[in-house]
């Protein structure tokens, strides 16, 4: 390998070209697909005690190793949420518990 090595030293010095070769550089896969880019802002209004259900997520994940943010685990819970009958239940107590609209006669009740 020196030697090779002092042949190219000479050939430059000489004005001869020399075959370069590139590094190959191999990038990692990666298990999961990473969303890359910015998200929309967006604010949302919580009660109490949707707060503590954040919280204690958060706690959790930090007993697990991780150091998270409020923002982390909504996203990760939303990724974990399917469309089935306990949405439906959560999504029912959460219109009751907002005080914002007065409950007219529900559009899902015939």
């Amino acid at each position: 390998m020196a030697a090779k090595r002092t042949d190219d030293l000479l050939k430059a010095l000489q004005g001869t070209p020399v075959a370069r070769t590139a590094p190959v550089v191999s990038k990692p896969e990666r298990k999961n697909p990473v969303i890359t880019g910015r998200g929309k802002p967006m604010n949302l209004y919580l009660h109490p005690e949707d707060t503590q259900r954040i919280r204690s997520l958060a706690a959790y994940l930090t007993g697990q190793g991780f150091r998270v943010s409020d923002s982390q685990v909504v996203k990760a819970a939303l990724r974990v949420a399917s469309a089935d009958s306990s949405l439906l239940s959560a999504y029912e107590q959460a219109v009751t518990a907002d005080q914002r609209f007065k409950r007219s006669k529900d559009t899902h009740e015939e």
